[in-house]
């Protein structure tokens, strides 16, 4: 009712309606192609950031890893004050600080408007105080430098679990929770070999260095556990071989014989401090092998999603671009042609509104119009057979009224003749009609007449029945 009330008040043309159609169309395909583009960007944007975080992750771990080497070889020396072990620390204090330097560069290329990263100044204020607790192990002075770089370690364990909440991506989640997992099972190995460290080079184990130990040994069990939950039957395939050598059986054979020992100095301890810093390393290097890849891994997933993001938001505009193209084509290439057989039927048109049915209609394409164009051929070529039959009635039909006038005067004529004979009949009639009225006049004469005879013929026998009748009386008398 609507769409009637709008067509007779505005009386669009179908050319423009064709346009109004196609315009409508478009502004739908822009609206909703704008709408996905702006989500993919979004997307893109997301996965960008997933790479950005990822990498702020890795390098936060390297920071973590470096300084826990540090935190080693530094309980090592507190040990034993062994030049070649401080020779190996001084040199392991230029990757711990060049990891710090990396860090910076790295943040430095960072939109930081998008992250919150404030929690990186509280791990530089944790930083700042590195010459301080140097100096005291210099000094061989053990009271705080394991505490300290173990901070520095939880810290960073602690940002790392708070920035993977700028991460989106379910699948990156996933993983970066395994990353997590092999990075605190790798500080606690490392916490447990600076301490055993320090044990061993001094051949005495205190209270407090054994409760330490026992934690850290169960956390690294547990830790192990939860490991081989989390991780995919493919996954432990390649860990496990790199986490389970058998060299590393000896740092069990160590954990069992520090969590027996008693408190007091060390009797025939398994292995000497240099052969199970060496030891505890490797374990820790192969935890790291794995924990590098893993970070690998997450940061290709990362481009992978970020790429892939890009290559669909670009094939999404292409798209749409394509499709509104085509949309014009396919809206200009139907308004000519239903502009081009309106114009040829209104044309044929024509010539039947002046009644010339002798032109004939050219027929184009296999479309609607075509059989509208071959329908209005037909009704052309019935017209025509019409008229021809027309025509030929028309000319039997002047035969016919020739006669029929030729007919027509000879009934004139003859009426003419039957008018005067009516006439006569007429006034023959009348006469008749007059004489019948003098014979009916007698009639009623003759019937007076009739009834007065009859009257006196009643009297008189009345009168001769009086008579007789003494007489009757008198001669049949007894």
């Amino acid at each position: 009712m609507l769409a009637n009330q709008l067509i007779q008040r505005f009386n669009p043309s179908i050319k423009q309606l064709l346009f109004i159609s196609a315009a409508l169309g478009i502004a739908v395909c822009v609206i909703l192609g704008t709408k996905q583009i702006i989500n993919m960007n979004e997307n893109v944007t997301r996965y960008q950031q997933n790479e950005v975080v990822v990498n702020i992750m890795s390098v936060l771990d390297n920071v973590a890893h470096q300084h826990a080497l540090e935190r080693g070889l530094s309980a090592g020396f507190v040990g034993s004050g062994n030049k070649a072990v401080f020779k190996r620390l001084e040199a392991q204090r230029k990757l711990a600080d060049e990891s710090v330097l990396n860090l910076e560069r790295f943040l430095l290329t960072v939109d930081k408007s998008k992250l919150n990263l404030s929690f990186i100044d509280m791990l530089y204020g944790r930083l700042s105080k590195k010459s301080m607790i140097r100096q005291q192990v210099d000094a061989r002075n053990g009271s705080q430098f394991f505490i300290y770089y173990s901070s520095i370690n939880r810290k960073v364990m602690s940002f790392n679990n708070i920035i993977r909440g700028y991460i989106g991506s379910n699948q990156q989640q996933q993983s970066i929770q395994q990353a997590l997992l092999l990075s605190e099972l790798k500080e606690r190995l490392g916490q447990a070999r600076g301490k055993l460290n320090g044990v061993l080079a001094s051949g005495k184990i205190e209270p407090q260095a054994k409760q330490e130990l026992t934690y850290y040994i169960e956390e690294i069990n547990e830790l192990g556990q939860i490991i081989q939950f989390m991780f995919t039957p493919e996954q432990k395939a390649v860990l496990n071989p790199k986490l389970q050598h058998a060299n590393f059986d000896q740092i069990d054979s160590v954990f069992a014989y520090i969590l027996n020992h008693p408190i007091g100095m060390l009797d025939k301890p398994p292995l000497n401090a240099n052969a199970w810093f060496a030891l505890a390393t490797s374990k820790i290097q192969a935890v790291n092998q794995v924990l590098n890849t893993k970070w690998d891994n997450n940061i290709n997933l990362a481009q992978t999603q970020s790429s892939n993001s890009i290559t669909w938001a670009a094939t999404l505009m292409i798209l749409i671009i394509c499709a509104l193209i085509i949309l014009l084509l396919l809206n200009s290439v139907t308004a000519s042609i239903i502009s081009k057989h309106l114009q040829s039927i209104t044309h044929d048109l024509g010539y039947l509104n002046k009644g010339d049915f002798s032109r004939g209609i050219q027929i184009e394409g296999s479309n609607e119009f075509t059989r509208i164009q071959m329908a209005l051929c037909e009704t052309f070529q019935k017209i025509r057979s019409a008229m021809l039959v027309v025509q030929s009635n028309a000319l039997d039909t002047a035969d016919v009224s020739q006669h029929v006038e030729t007919a027509s005067s000879e009934v004139y004529e003859k009426s003419i003749a039957s008018k005067n004979a009516t006439e006569i009949i007429q006034q023959e009639v009348a006469d008749i009609n007059d004489a019948t009225a003098m014979l009916m006049k007698n009639a009623e004469d003759a019937q007076t007449v009739s009834i007065n005879l009859t009257d006196k013929i009643i009297k008189t026998t009345h009168s001769t029945n009086v008579t007789v009748r003494p007489l009757h009386l008198l001669f049949n008398y007894p």
